[in-house]
């Protein structure tokens, strides 16, 4: 009997074989991984989850009645083993809290070993439930009810989206979001709009009829840069107000009398604001109930004018008014918004808009690669006539990096009366543009693996807009780059794939060192930028002690962070000097390719941990951890103990 043929069974059986068996069963270079999966609160066994190895066939067993699972003949290497079930969070070997964000724990498996020591745990989903009423009191039926985990993106509080299922109201006006991970949860019913110009309609359905891709695609892929729907004639989930079709959402619009009344957005708790609002906790497998809303309708007023550039009115032209100070989204169309596209002539109009202070957006730029849509075509029949296809799926959006960004920002305060005549002139945004260069030991790479480089741009809040624009750069053979049009802002440069062998060492800008600072675009394009790699990246390697008898190296979590308190906020979306790590068995850990610079390194538990980018967080943690100073190409080796967050 060969052991390679038993995990393919997985019903439960192979978890029961005596260890015995498989070392004399298996090949000498083979070795083996066993271990249990459990229910995290209680230690209880977990049966019935697929755990999966990430070898090149990705090898998946299923947990018997006593939660083990055995994967045989696995060879020497490097892995990584995660679980899952459902009703469970998804969760890997090494991960000592639900929410977890760090990779799981690597194994590593020498020629023959057996390692039947493991342990996954797994956490229960929770959900959050409660009614919507409207101003009448009667249930709100089919409303969209959003849930939002609370989490530190670059230092500061967001809310970024939630998975959950049957997140919209039933016929008695309740709704339940579950497969919450434990954390902390804003729950919103948000007033987003869209609107569509009637007067693409006839140029839609003629593109359609003839079958003109191309002429599809372009309409769709303006029309999803903007937010708003490709609406058909004859739609029920549109509603036609003067010039044009309104999402009617949920909860809709409603044109009464000759003015238009909405439900404005409201979060848990009553509030207005998702600053401040009160998150909701849920615990593993807790069921958070009575989390009501009453919804109000209130009158709106309407915003018109026209987007011209320099060649005079600028037609498809995305058009969003947000309200001032709602930064609170990871991405920023998750939060309240109206949103439109100009007509041909660059007219806009926007209903539905509640007293108080806005900022109108214009922006359109180069799409970032792929996507999709899916449209009703209609095309002639062999007979002639007019027929209705199934639903066709486009999949053809290619970059043009040297496409413009046009953008515009204008603040707007909305009182009682409509505001026409808006004026909203666009201008390009700037670009950054340099090389990259290679300096070490070892030869440069060719001229194919540096042209697959890209140089990508993240914002300093590390945010995104949510309208999949294009803004990084691929490095071309003579090693050159140049993004596309930016928005004025402050943006770091990243290279997420350095050729094998490599690591960035710095980035600077006009021979400043902007490797770990954000470059501030203004009104000029950034030249001169210098992307310099290294095959002798800085180090910081050492190893971790218990702090106390209670301590064990599996739930040791190493954070390493900047002395500078400055640099804990706004630092983009993925930072090279703020990064934690996990421990190997005896207790080592490694981060290499940080930036020359002054650093804080600590060891804690892992478990205690709701979000540790929390710059209240870092201050703790800050009291007890190493102080370590690095160079460029510098190997420092340091001891920790664990310390304990007061």
């Amino acid at each position: 009997m060969r052991v390679v043929s038993l995990p393919v069974l997985a019903l439960g059986c192979v978890g029961l074989l005596p260890a015995a068996l498989w070392s004399q069963s298996a090949q000498p270079s083979s070795g083996l991984i066993m271990g249990r999966v459990v229910e995290a609160s209680t230690g209880a066994p977990v049966r019935g989850a697929i755990v999966q190895i990430n070898t090149r066939e990705h090898t998946q067993v299923m947990t018997d009645g006593d939660g083990q699972f055995v994967f045989g003949t696995v060879p020497a290497g490097r892995y990584g083993i995660r679980a899952s079930r459902f009703g469970y969070q998804s969760a890997g070997f090494g991960q000592h809290r639900a929410n977890g964000d760090r990779g799981d724990q690597i194994i590593v498996l020498a020629p023959g070993e057996h390692r039947a020591d493991l342990t996954i745990r797994l956490w229960k989903q929770g959900a959050i439930t409660g009614r919507v009423v409207d101003e009448f009191g009667e249930p709100a039926v089919g409303v969209d009810v959003d849930v939002f985990a609370r989490v530190f993106v670059a230092g500061r509080p967001k809310l970024t989206r939630a998975f959950s299922a049957d997140s919209r109201t039933d016929d008695r006006g309740v709704y339940r979001l579950s497969r919450l991970v434990a954390g902390d949860y804003v729950v919103a019913i948000i007033q987003r709009q869209s609107a569509t110009p009637a007067a693409y309609l006839p140029e839609f359905e003629q593109a359609s009829r003839t079958g003109d891709r191309d002429a599809m695609m372009a309409m769709f892929m303006d029309f999803e840069q903007a937010g708003v729907g490709v609406p058909r004639l004859g739609s029920t989930r549109h509603i036609r107000i003067g010039s044009s079709l309104y999402d009617l959402g949920t909860p809709p619009i409603a044109p009464r009398e000759g003015r238009v009344f909405v439900y404005p957005t409201q979060y848990n708790g009553g509030a207005s604001q998702a600053s401040t609002t009160r998150p909701i906790t849920v615990g593993p497998g807790q069921e958070v109930a009575g989390i009501d809303f009453a919804l109000r309708p209130v009158s709106a007023v309407r915003i018109s004018g026209q987007v011209t550039d320099q060649n005079g009115p600028a037609g498809r032209m995305p058009v969003s008014l947000t309200p001032v100070g709602s930064t609170d989204f990871r991405v920023d169309r998750d939060g309240p918004a109206n949103s439109t596209i100009t007509d041909p002539a660059g007219r806009f109009t926007l209903q539905g808009v509640t007293p108080g202070p806005y900022i109108l957006r214009v922006l359109k730029g180069p799409a970032a690669d792929g996507g999709f849509g899916i449209v009703e075509a209609v095309a002639p029949s062999d007979a002639g006539t007019v027929i209705s296809r199934p639903r066709e799926m486009i999949f053809e959006a290619p970059r043009a990096p040297l496409e413009p960004t046009l953008f515009a920002t204008v603040p707007i305060t909305v009182g009682d009366s409509d505001v026409n005549d808006v004026a909203v002139v666009v201008r390009n945004g700037v670009r950054l543009s340099g090389r990259v260069e290679f300096i070490g030991t070892h030869d440069s790479p060719s001229s194919e693996v540096i042209e697959k480089l890209e140089v990508e741009v993240e914002r300093r809040d590390g945010g995104t807009t949510g309208s999949d624009l294009n803004t990084s750069a691929k490095v071309l053979a003579n090693r050159t780059f140049e993004t596309p049009e930016l928005v004025p802002g402050g943006y770091f440069l990243r290279v997420p794939a350095p050729p094998p062998g490599w690591t960035l060492e710095s980035v600077t800008a006009n021979g400043r060192d902007v490797s770990d600072v954000s470059i501030d675009l203004i009104d000029k394009p950034v030249t001169s930028i210098l992307v310099r790699f290294t095959d002798k990246p800085s180090t910081i390697a050492g190893t971790v002690r218990p702090g106390s008898r209670d301590d064990r190296l599996d739930e040791a979590l190493i954070l390493v962070f900047p002395q500078d308190r400055s640099r804990w906020v706004d630092y983009g979306r993925t930072p090279r000097s703020i990064r934690d790590s996990g421990v190997s068995r005896d207790g080592a850990f490694t981060f290499a390719g940080l930036p020359a610079g002054e650093y804080l390194v600590a060891a804690i538990r892992d478990d205690f941990i709701s979000d540790w980018k929390d710059p209240a967080f870092l201050m703790k943690v800050a009291a007890f951890a190493t102080r370590v100073t690095i160079g460029a190409g510098d190997q420092r080796t340091v001891s920790l103990n664990m310390g304990r967050v007061r």
